[in-house]
């Protein structure tokens, strides 16, 4: 059964509402609903409906110089299962753990001569039915991310896009499936989010417009950053000028 024939899929959901889903299965039963906006804590609030709908990671030197960058989603997962104690068995069945996210990535022109990039992620959450929660996700990992870097650095308006497979695995009563797989694109780029300018005591940052991203430095958001009196990065920028 796919997760397309809607015949079969409707015949599962008769069943669930008698109470027997929670032996009968499809894929259908936990989705990835969207990739999440964070908060700045890095949390997310499963309740709003922000998304993200393709990310944009950069590999730049200085990106490097501040630590290790890599890409990382938000997934928000929900369990659609009917609940088993409502339709009165007395005991939950429907209770679904996921185990492991599990990323394909193919690099395209990003990535000549290379292989696409697969490995699992562990990872765990307990849903109930009905319920959602966003887990975060490392689909890019460091040492990835380096590999990729030497394809890209050193030509600012090569801009090439990796497309990011995710699916998760989950467990329910026994048995281990695996949901639905999303595609989701990445940007590569050298030096496009994290911008270095003056001094931070040339007087120039008074005000710092982008800050960056809390959760990930070198992915999605812009940020200005500044040198110090002996050319340190200062990333977010500071202004110093009046110390």
């Amino acid at each position: 059964m796919t997760l397309y024939d809607g015949k079969k899929v409707a015949f599962l959901l008769a069943l669930g509402a008698t109470g027997l889903l929670g032996c009968v299965e499809n894929r259908g039963s936990v989705t990835i609903v969207r990739n999440a906006l964070p908060n700045p804590d890095c949390t997310v609030d499963t309740a709003t409906s922000e998304f993200r709908s393709m990310g944009v990671l950069d590999l730049s030197e200085t990106s490097f110089a501040l630590g290790a960058p890599q890409y990382v989603m938000f997934p928000v997962l929900q369990n659609n299962l009917i609940s088993t104690v409502d339709q009165g068995t007395g005991a939950e069945l429907n209770v679904v753990e996921v185990l492991e996210a599990r990323v394909d990535v193919d690099t395209g022109a990003a990535g000549a001569g290379l292989e696409p990039y697969r490995y699992a992620f562990p990872t765990f959450v307990t849903l109930m039915p009905g319920d959602s929660a966003a887990l975060p996700v490392v689909v890019i990992p460091p040492q990835f991310a380096t590999v990729l870097a030497t394809n890209i650095q050193g030509d600012p308006d090569f801009q090439p896009i990796v497309r990011v497979k995710l699916k998760f695995l989950y467990q329910l009563g026994g048995r281990q499936i695996e949901t639905h797989q999303i595609e989701y694109p990445v940007i590569l780029c050298d030096g496009c989010l994290i911008r270095v300018g003056s001094y931070c005591d040339s007087g120039l940052y008074a005000t710092v417009e982008n800050q960056g991203n809390a959760c990930s430095f070198a992915q999605d958001v812009a940020m200005d950053c500044c040198l110090d009196n002996g050319g340190g990065l200062v990333c977010p920028a500071q202004d110093t000028s009046s110390q």
